[in-house]
């Protein structure tokens, strides 16, 4: 008889745990219904739906320009793309199964250009040229000046030591402005200096920034009419209006959390902000390639936020390695390639978005920049929604930076190294040039390809074998039948390609 009981007790537990366990269920799922609705003009017939929300995604393939999904309650920023269009928008699904429709118009990436082969990671686009140089090391600064009908872009480059310590290039009132540091003296200067530069690389109209320490490793970016100079620890941040030599002390940003290493500092109006972590790897957590630390794949450790002027501080028990204020009362920040979008209107942040997918995050006039696993994505600040500026897709990426209101990326490929793409963001992409000469370059008939904005110059390949002797001339020169045949393969490569001939003018180096 106690024995019924007790089983007869056990199943009544059991059910109850069992109702609660749906209710819960139900209580924190829903579903996300999405439709495009401009599919007719949408460029493929396949769409690419993505839900990151929760620090977790989800991904749907499907021929249809509607879908359904069941996602957990919450926040996500849905991506839908096809062909070379897209859009991105933060739609919230509530529980109890109900669900959340959300509309979008598929717009067209970004409008592009080569503008330089081989570029420095640290790069600067002014006056229609692009300069370059290997951040945080002397010397290596290039100008890539434009190619010809006739001749190739070419690099204008320092041409010996001693080099200059140059930490950035910044445009002021759209002429490039190299901020050189030289605390030892090895290029006959002394503290901090600041040059106007031009495409020869003559270095003019140097001023003596006064008030800085040269030791303290400071960096400078572009301000209103003028530049902010700035510490690496945030301590001394001055504003330095036009050319002047004396800047006006702004302040200084110092993190409560221990062990606190500065990461990022970040402008936004008239309010400067800086994180902090407490990771030993500093800023590099997270995004060098030791891969084999398990500290920086858990990404352990703790963050502070720190606003200069509303005396405001934000700590988080997670490691951020990208953060910067995104809008009025938000932040974003990143860590373990998850995006993080805060409010802070009161004492404490509020998450309002988790999304996973993103390496880093700025922002400027506007709207937030996500360097994501797609590509380079661009929201606007008060709705959350944008699109995909340029996408990766086979090719590789080395880096990127905001040109004004436009983006210069370094993209890779296997056999031409790397080159800088100027990224258009007041014009649609037209032509996809970037995706056809990575598609090029795939063939083995083909050794290398440079191109510069309308000039595009192919490099067939040409073994030793493909050489005989011309007794007329008394010289090697290239087998005439293969010269042809490789000819005639580039030509038919190029017509596959879809490369307008009208558009763009290609030259065969070896013709």
């Amino acid at each position: 008889m106690l024995r019924r009981r007790i089983i007869g007790l056990l199943v009544i537990v059991g059910v109850l745990i069992g109702i609660i366990v749906s209710l819960v269920w139900l209580a924190n799922t829903g579903f996300m219904a999405v439709s495009v609705s401009n599919s007719s003009d949408s460029g493929s017939g396949l769409y690419y739906y993505s839900f990151s929300g929760n620090s977790t995604s989800a991904k749907v393939e499907s021929e249809s320009p509607t879908v359904k999904k069941r996602l957990k309650k919450g926040t996500y920023l849905t991506l839908v793309e096809s062909g070379d269009k897209s859009y991105v928008k933060t739609v919230h699904v509530g529980g109890w199964l109900k669900t959340s429709s959300v509309e979008m118009q598929l717009v067209a990436e970004k409008a592009r250009a080569f503008v330089g082969d081989e570029p420095g990671f640290c790069m600067n686009y002014s006056q229609s040229l692009l300069y370059s140089f290997d951040c945080n090391e002397p010397g290596g600064l290039k100008a890539h000046q434009p190619a010809t009908a006739d001749t190739p872009t070419i690099v204008v480059s320092e041409l010996e030591p001693p080099y200059i310590n140059l930490k950035d290039i910044i445009t002021l009132g759209g002429q490039p402005k190299a901020f050189v540091v030289d605390p030892d003296g090895h290029s006959g200067n002394s503290g901090v200096e600041v040059y106007s530069i031009d495409q020869s690389l003559s270095f003019d109209n140097k001023v003596n920034l006064q008030g800085i320490d040269s030791k303290t490793a400071p960096r400078t970016v572009a301000y209103k009419n003028g530049f902010v100079v700035y510490s690496q620890d945030f301590s001394n941040i001055k504003l330095f209006e036009n050319m002047s030599e004396n800047g006006s002390d702004l302040g200084k940003i110092e993190p409560s959390l221990k062990g606190a290493k500065p990461i990022e500092l970040s402008i936004y109006g008239d309010e400067f902000g800086a994180l902090f972590n407490n990771s030993p790897e500093g800023s590099d957590k997270g995004l060098s390639d030791d891969n084999n630390n398990p500290a920086q794949k858990a990404g352990s450790g703790k963050s502070e936020f720190v606003l200069m002027k509303k005396n405001q501080r934000f700590k988080f028990n997670k490691l951020y390695t990208s953060g910067v204020i995104c809008g009025v009362d938000r932040l974003c920040l990143v860590g373990n390639s998850i995006l993080d979008i805060y409010e802070i209107k009161g004492k404490k942040a509020k998450l309002i978005l988790s999304s996973p997918g993103v390496e880093k995050v700025s922002a400027h006039n506007g709207v937030i920049d996500l360097l994501s696993n797609k590509g380079l994505v661009v929201l606007d600040q008060k709705t959350l929604e944008g699109s995909l500026y340029y996408s990766f897709g086979s090719g590789g990426f080395c880096g990127y930076t905001i040109s004004e209101n436009n983006y210069i990326i370094c993209a890779t490929n296997e056999k031409s190294g790397t080159s800088a793409l100027l990224i258009d963001s007041s014009k649609n992409n037209t032509d996809n040039i970037d995706k056809k000469i990575i598609k090029i370059l795939e063939d083995d008939s083909v050794k290398d390809i440079s191109i510069y904005k309308n000039f595009v110059f192919i490099s067939p390949y040409l073994n030793e074998n493909d050489y005989v002797y011309d007794p007329s001339l008394n010289i090697q020169r290239y087998d005439p039948v293969k010269l042809k045949q490789s000819t005639d393969k580039i030509s038919s490569l190029i017509n596959s390609s879809g490369i307008s001939r009208e558009q763009y003018t290609i030259i065969n180096v070896i013709e």
